[in-house]
């Protein structure tokens, strides 16, 4: 998968970035219900719901390494 993501390749077969985004809905209202800190994975959400608006939700969750590199 690294050769894959250095490639630009981000294949969402079998888990996309939407489908992953339903589960980090759940699992952030649980953490909630449940008095746990959310802020780490509300910020991953974020990020997520960034790639999806831009277009790229039928690719993998890898795909988000791309917002996390340096833009210089």
């Amino acid at each position: 998968m690294a050769q894959d993501v250095d490639q630009g390749v981000y294949s969402g077969e079998g888990s996309s970035l939407i489908s992953n985004m339903t589960s980090m809905k759940h699992i952030i209202h649980g953490a909630q219900h449940n008095g746990i800190d959310s802020s780490v994975l509300n910020a991953a959400k974020a990020i997520a719901q960034r790639a999806i608006h831009a277009g790229q939700g039928e690719d993998s969750f890898s795909r988000l390494v791309k917002y996390n590199r340096p833009t210089a």
